[in-house]
């Protein structure tokens, strides 16, 4: 059978999480990965000197008005303060949006309540302040109790990404070799189609499966969830599995897969966003050439 039907690497639509002047040191540096595989897709925007800080949140706001923003208010300060930015900033905010205060622990709770009773009467029912310490596990932990809270109905338990022509699928069972295309991957499963028909069974384990995922290269037992016919030829679901029998990949292909289906669901949200950035960037150095 020839493949046909085969797609671009697409963006999944959803909730969107942007953390805004983030410390690198404050969370681990996969951290947007990590998010990912709980159910978020999270984006970490930086000071540069492309567009001012202030301007790109103006933009996420206007163009993701289903987003959570975390803003870090130990970045660079704006003028005349983040607290005078963040109660202009909620009159932008949509009702879908929510807005939560990031800042070094101040290392008491008095310090810490100071700081936070100068926000919180700027923030709506959703908003809150949240301090991070030093412990970036911790952090990153809290962050995602926070998220499941904010996105309790909207979590996506499972993010997949479809594959492009490039990516492959390969395994030998039954005394045959089968050779085929992805059609798409998550963490826990993949489906694809097949070159020649198989002789499978629903549930049956194969060993040893071969990916090529947009370059990454793994090898991982599956086992058939179902098949279905479509238009372009059967199309094979599988769920991943370890030699042991545990569901799911092991350690250092979920790492490796998890790393690559990021950058497949992210790529054309951050191209998009990079070309935002750009041409804001000009205006705002156009009118205020001295800035």
């Amino acid at each position: 059978m020839h493949i046909s039907a085969l797609r671009e690497p697409e963006v999944i639509i959803g909730r969107k999480t942007f953390f805004i002047g983030l410390a690198p040191a404050l969370l681990p540096a996969a951290f947007p990965e990590t998010l990912l595989a709980s159910g978020f897709e999270a984006y970490s925007i930086s000071d540069d000197d492309i567009c001012p800080l202030t301007k790109k949140i103006e933009l996420l706001c206007s163009h993701y008005v289903n987003s959570d923003i975390f803003l870090y208010i130990d970045a660079p300060e704006p003028k005349p303060s983040w607290k005078d930015y963040v109660s202009k900033l909620q009159e932008s905010l949509s009702s879908q949006m929510s807005l939560t205060i990031l800042y070094a622990d101040r290392g008491s709770s008095e310090q810490n309540n100071e700081l936070e009773a100068q926000y919180d009467p700027l923030l709506g029912a959703t908003d809150c302040c949240m301090p991070l310490s030093d412990n970036i596990n911790e952090n990153l932990n809290r962050i995602i109790t926070a998220l499941r809270e904010k996105q309790a109905s909207e979590r996506r338990k499972n993010f997949r990404a479809n594959c492009s022509e490039w990516s492959t699928v390969s395994f030998f069972t039954r005394g045959q070799a089968f050779n085929g295309h992805l059609n798409d991957i998550s963490i826990d499963y993949f489906s694809c189609r097949l070159e020649q028909d198989t002789p499978l069974a629903c549930y049956e384990k194969i060993a040893s499966i071969a990916l090529n995922v947009e370059g990454t290269l793994i090898t991982s037992d599956a086992v058939l969830l179902s098949e279905r016919s479509t238009p372009a030829g059967k199309l094979y679901v599988f769920s991943f599995c370890q030699r042991g029998g545990a569901s799911g990949l092991d350690a250092d292909n979920r790492e490796a897969v998890l790393e690559t289906l990021y950058q497949m669901v992210t790529e054309r949200e951050l191209n998009m966003l990079q070309q935002l950035f750009i041409a804001t960037g000009k205006q705002f150095r156009a009118k205020n050439p001295y800035a």
